[in-house]
């Protein structure tokens, strides 16, 4: 009898490793991801998102006690303050914002981020020409009790152009 002890330890072993190791599929690789990578993909989605949807895809990723900070304005606060400040640029035809974020951190509790970028804002003028301004921005993330990031306080200065590198 005894010699049936090791083959079935053996084989309960081996049940464990290949339990454990089937937990760590790849669809939980993003569990492992840096937290700050999370974010940054939220602000990238953020971005296309609006680019796709426009103003109600911009106000989907908004917390309902955001603050704004407009150039020249008050500080405007909620979510209609913000459908007011964003509509006419995101409704407006001939209209694109689109961002970059290129830098994410994390509060040590994990509940509030922000990121920072770069913006590109383009109209089409009356006269067919293509205005371009260029910006920077900082973004402040709370994490919701649902689990998804949203936007508490976003600000945005203007730019000059981005330097182009000559070729060699």
């Amino acid at each position: 009898m005894r010699r049936y002890v090791v083959p079935c330890f053996s084989f309960f072993l081996l049940c464990v490793l290949i339990l454990q190791l089937s937990a760590q599929s790849p669809a939980r690789q993003t569990d492992i991801l840096p937290p700050e990578h999370v974010l940054l993909a939220r602000d990238a989605e953020f971005d296309r998102v609006t680019a796709e949807k426009g103003l109600e895809g911009f106000l989907s990723f908004i917390a309902e006690d955001a603050a704004f900070f407009p150039a020249g304005g008050t500080i405007a606060t909620g979510p209609e303050a913000a459908r007011a400040i964003w509509s006419e640029i995101l409704t407006t035809p001939g209209v694109s914002l689109r961002w970059k974020p290129v830098k994410a951190e994390l509060a040590r509790s994990g509940e509030l981020g922000y990121t920072y970028g770069t913006f590109v804002l383009r109209r089409n003028e009356p006269d067919g020409k293509v205005d371009t301004r260029y910006g920077k921005y900082v973004t402040i993330w709370r994490k919701e009790p649902d689990g998804a990031w949203k936007v508490v306080a976003d600000i945005g200065t203007p730019s000059p152009a981005p330097e182009t590198k000559s070729p060699n």
